[in-house]
């Protein structure tokens, strides 16, 4: 019976080990791609053309080119730097400050980031959280607001649809 339990606690350790082993190794390529750290070290990040790209960090600055992508950026307190053209840029986490040249459409889902928009392309604006202030130049196609507490500005939109109270919208 000795070998017995010993192949049962093989067949048992084995699968735990290699899970743990395969843990590691996915978790410190997602650090190297989008952990905190300094960015000097880390250098410019760039979306796939016309893929999709996710970027995070805490308390960091960084440059994303977006290269006509789909760019989502979260975390809190860091400073971003898109250039180029996104197809969609959405803004996530808290208190992140984040300036670009030119997308489609922007959304926001996280609360007090500050977001500056070059060119609108007759693009679509929405805020779904709080505390977020656009400054948008260009022409937009639409801005709709569902919360509070936000202060866009724009240069020129069609619609505007607004749901919640203390926003201003210039």
């Amino acid at each position: 019976y000795g070998w017995v339990i010993a192949v049962v606690a093989l067949g048992i350790l084995l699968p735990m080990i290699g899970s743990v082993v395969a843990h590691f190794a996915t978790s410190s390529r997602s650090r190297s791609s989008f952990g905190s750290g300094a960015t000097a070290a880390n250098g410019p990040t760039a979306v796939p053309q016309g893929g999709e790209l996710r970027v995070g960090g805490n308390s960091e600055g960084r440059t994303v080119a977006c290269n006509d992508g789909k760019l989502t950026l979260y975390g809190y307190n860091s400073d971003y730097l898109i250039t180029g053209h996104c197809v969609s840029l959405t803004v996530g986490g808290y208190g992140n400050t984040v300036k670009m040249q030119s997308a489609d459409n922007l959304e926001s889902t996280g609360y007090n980031n500050t977001v500056i928009v070059n060119a609108c392309n007759n693009g679509n604006l929405t805020l779904s959280s709080y505390g977020i202030k656009f400054n948008v130049t260009g022409h937009c196609a639409s801005l709709a607001i569902s919360s509070y507490d936000n202060n866009v500005v724009v240069d020129s939109v069609d619609t505007i649809n607004v749901s919640g109270y203390d926003n201003a919208i210039t």
